[in-house]
């Protein structure tokens, strides 16, 4: 429009200069909680993204963004990723956290938010499987130096720990990077890239040992990527010696700052323009609202070209030419799909046709778009030769009614792909029982990833009647003993520890538990498992369920403030739902660290923790910084929350026991591990 979209924490805001003389004449605020005012930076909303659904999406936050005739509009989202957000020539958001360069969603978020009782994996999938960085000089100052393995003989990071503004490059000024990734690590003064490939919709990212840019200079700081209208690569430079929070810094970086001298300067930045050196100096395409630049090789422009001519409200007419147009590239068809879609121009015949689409980017584009209306067309589709199709069309169907036979046939032909169980899952919230009832004895059976993750979701439904038919349903005689098998799993993970085993009470003894002295191999495993989290009346000991005493007022109050400094600072890790994230942050529900001595949990908060911890039967490799700045209330409040919320009943954490835990532990600066709290908390 007329001005800028900016972040001012709390807010976001469109400020408008009409006049065009860089000073805003008007503000509306889009939003008053895009980010906390005092929060920390690391966990705050950034990259605002206009993406190719016409949507502003963010990195760090649960919302998108859309103006529209009457105002500003939210949509609520899954939360992507911690530092940048860019996106391919598909509109595929791509993100990163630190520590791990690149992640993406593999199939639309907006699909895999429909099912509160299930956790997607697909949702954040790891791209990027390795993590080498490769610096040209030393590099010490960085926050776990410390480790054998941060850092190489020569004193180089091995690894990424500030990774951030992941970029592919999508345009033909310098052909040699375009489909590369590229990502910043300004931690080791470097911006790294990254190859990319892809089989049936499922990327794969590899460090190259050869970076984009490297300095020996330690202030270099590379913190953000853009394609220019010219295609040339701008990076932006945060140019200080000093890049982490001081809330997360550890003893080993304070130390080493401090020696160095990298406090000063704090008051410079610089901007970089890459550019070919045999070409002459490029320049900036003028973009202008003309479906032709639709057209254009350089994606920068094409991401341009569709915004103004969504936000003109050009005619429609010239776009549906365009999108019809066979002999024109994909991606140029892809923008006039979504830019009709942005116009409101989408009509039903015009999806029947897309749906019909040779290229199959389009026709997972126009699955996206699709609902009830389409679906005979949709259910026609069974026999896409595209498996990205395919599972599009899954994940649309398990939210209509009518098509789960058509799922099931679907399911069969993508039995080994990563996201099948989550395109079925998250689109049956409150009807997995029936579906199961349905498919169980389906031949071919359903995959076991399809039928664990349903039957996962029954489990959390904690509904002792629903929990039973399905234990039934297992039970019966003419149910394949591999959908048995892969149901149990389901109910009760082998791999739980006993410090994560939750009671669900049900109204009499499963008839399969009859079978626990005679079973034998991975039934008998998983009999053993479902024993321990099931009870029934008069169970040998296994008490009554526990009467969880209600909290005081005082107390409350103390859950209500931990659930803000969780939900502003834990939970960019731990998520809001306390189920964690893969390769970055163990679960807190029903953690046996959470349910177990509170004495141990403001240990670990204070001071953090390094190395490999057993959390809920898994093995993580972790490193938890100290969070010794936050005040005794924060903490106790962040540890009665967790220890409350997520139908936890253990008991809230005082503001006195954090503070004399504090006091014990007074001038410790290492990080624990797992070893020395087991000893001091007498955790089995």
């Amino acid at each position: 429009g007329d001005g800028a979209i900016v972040s001012v924490p709390p807010n976001l805001i469109y400020c408008h200069d009409a006049d065009d003389d860089g000073v805003a004449e008007k503000q509306d605020i889009i939003a008053t909680d895009y980010a906390k005012v005092g929060g920390q930076p690391e966990h705050m909303a950034n990259s605002l993204t206009l993406s190719m659904d016409n949507w502003i999406w963010s990195a760090n936050h649960s919302k998108r963004y859309k103006q529209t005739a009457t105002g500003w509009i939210a949509d609520s989202v899954p939360q992507l990723g911690q530092w940048g957000l860019c996106q391919d020539d598909t509109g595929r958001l791509y993100f990163n956290y630190n520590s791990s360069m690149l992640h993406t969603s593999l199939l639309s978020p907006l699909y895999l938010r429909r099912n509160t009782r299930y956790q997607p994996e697909s949702l954040n999938s790891k791209v990027a499987r390795k993590q080498d960085v490769y610096p040209i000089h030393p590099t010490p100052g960085v926050n776990r130096g410390y480790q054998p393995t941060t850092l190489r003989k020569d004193g180089s990071l091995t690894t990424a720990t500030a990774a951030c503004s992941p970029w592919i490059y999508r345009a033909d000024l310098m052909p040699e990077l375009r489909g590369k990734v590229l990502v910043c690590e300004p931690s080791g003064n470097i911006v790294s890239q990254l190859s990319m490939k892809e089989k049936d919709g499922v990327p794969e990212a590899t460090p190259l040992k050869e970076n984009l840019l490297a300095s020996t200079d330690e202030r270099f700081r590379p913190v953000s990527l853009a394609t220019g209208l010219e295609g040339a690569l701008y990076v932006a430079d945060m140019a200080r010696g000093v890049i982490q929070h001081p809330g997360f810094v550890t003893h080993y970086m304070l130390k080493n700052i401090e020696a160095r001298k990298l406090f000063p300067p704090v008051n410079h930045g610089r901007i970089y323009r890459i550019i070919p050196a045999d070409k002459p100096i490029p320049t900036a395409q003028h973009v202008t609202a003309e479906v032709g630049n639709l057209t254009h090789s350089n994606g920068t422009v094409r991401d341009l070209a569709q915004q103004l001519l969504v936000q003109q409200k050009t005619s429609p007419e010239p776009l549906l030419a365009l999108l019809q147009d066979l002999s024109k590239p994909t991606t140029a068809r892809l923008h006039a799909f979504w830019a009709l879609e942005g116009l409101g121009a989408m009509k039903p015949e015009l999806l029947s046709t897309t749906l019909k689409d040779s290229a199959p980017e389009l026709r997972m584009a126009a699955i996206r778009s699709s609902g009830l209306a389409q679906l005979p067309q949709l259910l026609s589709s069974i026999a896409d030769p595209d498996a990205r199709v395919r599972l599009h069309l899954v994940a649309a169907l398990s939210g209509m009614p009518g098509a789960d036979s058509t799922v099931t046939q679907l399911a069969q032909t993508l039995s080994k792909h990563p996201a099948l169980a989550d395109a079925v899952a998250s689109g049956l919230m409150g009807r997995e029982l029936e579906f199961l009832q349905a498919i169980a004895k389906s031949s071919p059976p359903m995959p076991d990833s399809v039928l664990t993750a349903l039957s996962a979701c029954v489990m959390k439904e904690r509904r002792s009647a629903r929990i039973t038919t399905l234990l039934e349903l297992a039970a019966a005689a003419d149910t394949p003993e591999r959908t048995r098998l892969a149901l149990l799993e389901g109910l009760a993970p082998k791999k739980t520890s006993k410090g994560n085993q939750r009671i669900t009470y049900l109204a009499a003894k499963p008839a399969l538990l009859n079978d626990l002295s005679t079973a034998k191999g991975k039934l008998r495993d998983q009999l053993r498992a479902l024993d321990a989290v099931v009870a029934w009346p008069d169970k040998p000991g296994v008490p009554p369920p526990p009467v969880v005493p209600p909290l005081t007022a005082e107390q409350q109050l103390l859950f209500d403030h931990g659930k803000l400094i969780y939900t502003g600072l834990c939970a960019a890790c731990h998520q809001t739902h306390g189920a964690g994230m893969e390769g970055l942050a163990p679960p807190l529900v029903d953690s046996e660290w959470v349910l177990g001595n509170p004495q141990t949990l403001a240990r670990i908060v204070l001071h953090g923790v390094s190395g490999s911890i057993k959390v809920s039967g898994r093995t993580w490799k972790l490193e938890m910084p100290p969070l010794g700045t936050l005040q005794d209330k924060d903490i106790a409040g962040v540890l009665t929350y967790i220890r409350r919320e997520w139908e936890h009943g253990k008991s809230p954490v005082s503001v006195e026991d954090v503070a004399k835990q504090r006091s014990k532990d007074a001038g410790r600066t290492a990080l624990w591990t797992e070893k020395e709290l087991l000893a001091k908390s007498k955790v089995k």
